[in-house]
């Protein structure tokens, strides 16, 4: 079973950002954003999760219930992509570039 510690904004850097992104990122063609994929996290910790994404990167996250039940993702729109490419393109391998629709 997967869990966010509730410590996560002391331990989330722009190195982990970039391999949770090469894990569990999804660009969006159509609409220029991507998806977290938080599918086994319970509402609280993607809340908990988008909060530091804010306060810790500046990064406006938006939570989106999936087709599942009780399945929630982070979405990050077209607004946030630069923030993001900046944050993590230094530690993003050649290979996973396309995940910020490089």
């Amino acid at each position: 079973m997967k869990i966010v510690p509730a410590n996560i904004g002391e331990l989330l850097t722009p190195i982990g950002l970039a391999y949770w992104l090469s894990d569990d990122g999804h660009f969006q063609k159509a609409g220029g954003g991507l998806y977290l994929c938080t599918d086994s996290f319970i509402l609280a910790e993607v809340e908990l999760l988008v909060s530091v994404l804010k306060s810790i990167f500046d990064l406006a996250g938006k939570i989106h219930k999936t087709s599942g039940k009780g399945k929630y993702r982070i979405y990050l729109g077209v607004s946030q992509m630069k923030t993001l490419r900046t944050l993590v393109l230094p530690y993003l391998h050649a290979s996973m570039q396309h995940k910020l629709g490089l």
